[in-house]
């Protein structure tokens, strides 16, 4: 974090230097080591703007029995796991939805912070947007994309359905973490995003076990207008797509394959063989091929034998005749209007 992460966001906040800046952390901000709590505020101060913290599950204290001992340090060290505040036009409402319950924890908003959010939420303006941050995603599709239960108890937000219902009269957008990948979920009139995270798979590489690479993410507000990007560690705001040659995921043979880590439906990703398009890519669940060759056991640490890849929605696949012999590119549009492109790689 301090080698990689923070030299480059030390960058971002450089090039934003005429906008008001602040960060917010989506929580686990130390793995299960609370008194690493103080290395992570040093750090955090080298940015120089303010920084606002969600309470993650890695962030309990887990000697206690109830939500309200599990939080305990990070309280002390932070202040409340839940609260809000206005920036420009937008309102925005961090969120405490990891229910420690002595064992374990569940994906819950308690009554007292519901209570809470629906007071809150009567002083905003109805039609204005409003931001929401949490650790856990209301309705992420992990465990769909594995095969599993729509959802399970410690992946989402079990009574989101309330959730979605006092956010109604407003423009919302939910931002979450947990997961480490990328994914935005539109649903009951929200826009829910999981921003990625910086350490990947639990920095045991550049990368997530969906292929995308250690980041964060940058939204900018104009007036009640907000926009994203991915920021990867280490690269350019260009890098945005990797490329594989055809037949790089097994079950697709004959089609090229890329990787576009920040795509939502309203993305249009081509491809070209020379200067000439010739199609488009669908999305399709599967697992990235970098993922897979590099998070198995024999290039592991020890200590995390148990990170795998995992399947995403943000592959995109082409198939391309074998008779093509011309070089290839992949041209992405994103629904700003912004353009990216990278090579496609021969076999």
């Amino acid at each position: 974090f301090n080698d990689e992460t923070m030299p480059d966001l030390v960058q971002t906040v450089r090039t934003l230097v005429d906008q008001s800046v602040f960060s917010v952390s989506c929580g686990d901000i130390v793995f299960d080591q609370l008194a690493l709590f103080e290395d992570y505020e040093k750090a955090m101060q080298r940015l120089g703007i303010p920084a606002f913290q969600v309470i993650g599950n890695h962030d309990l204290d887990k000697d206690g029995y109830t939500w309200e001992s599990g939080g305990k340090s990070f309280r002390t060290r932070f202040g409340p796991t839940y609260y809000s505040f206005d920036r420009g036009r937008v309102h925005y409402v961090i969120l405490d939805n990891v229910f420690w319950h002595g064992g374990g924890y569940i994906g819950y908003l308690d009554a007292s912070q519901l209570a809470w959010l629906e007071q809150d939420l009567a002083r905003v303006t109805p039609g204005s947007p409003v931001v929401v941050l949490l650790h856990i995603p209301v309705e992420g599709t992990r465990s769909i994309r594995a095969g599993g239960p729509r959802h399970t108890p410690g992946g989402s937000t079990t009574n989101r359905d309330y959730l979605y219902k006092l956010l109604a009269p407003f423009k919302s957008h939910i931002i979450a973490g947990h997961t480490h990948d990328g994914e935005h979920v539109f649903a009951h009139a929200t826009h829910a995003q999981i921003a990625g995270t910086v350490c990947g798979a639990w920095w045991t590489g550049d990368i997530a076990g969906d292929g995308t690479p250690n980041g964060y993410a940058v939204y900018e507000a104009s007036g009640e207008t907000i926009t994203w990007r991915y920021k990867s560690t280490g690269f350019p705001d260009t890098h945005q797509i990797r490329a594989y040659a055809r037949g790089a995921v097994p079950q697709a043979p004959h089609e090229i394959v890329a990787n576009v880590w920040n795509w939502d439906p309203e993305w249009r990703v081509t491809w070209y063989e020379g200067g000439d398009r010739r199609g488009i890519l669908a999305p399709r669940v599967a697992i990235d091929p970098l993922a897979r060759r590099t998070l198995v056991p024999d290039k592991l640490p020890e200590r995390h034998q148990w990170v795998t890849p995992f399947a995403t929605e943000h592959l995109l696949f082409a198939p391309v005749d074998d008779t093509v012999r011309g070089p290839l590119r992949i041209e992405a549009v994103d629904r700003f209007g912004r353009t990216f492109s990278t090579e496609v790689p021969r076999a």
